[in-house]
């Protein structure tokens, strides 16, 4: 297991941000954010690293969660 540091957290969130920006009304899975919200880097994201920034941007209250009836979250920018 990789150790997840303050600097790739920092760079994740980022990038999340900047897609939010350009597409506010979007929501996506963990899954989805790691595949959909990033797939323009040159370089793939775990899923560890993805979960952190997005817990992160929750911390910052830059995004919301919301649970669904499968059990997964879907996250997007709060309002």
């Amino acid at each position: 297991m990789s150790v997840v540091t303050q600097p790739e957290i920092t760079f994740i969130a980022e990038a999340i941000q900047k897609y939010l920006s350009e597409k506010p009304s979007a929501s996506e899975t963990l899954d989805g954010v790691t595949k959909w919200w990033l797939q323009g880097q040159h370089f793939e994201h775990s899923i560890q690293h993805v979960k952190a920034a997005l817990n992160f941007l929750l911390n910052e209250g830059v995004i919301t969660k919301i649970g669904t009836c499968s059990g997964n979250c879907i996250f997007k920018l709060a309002v």
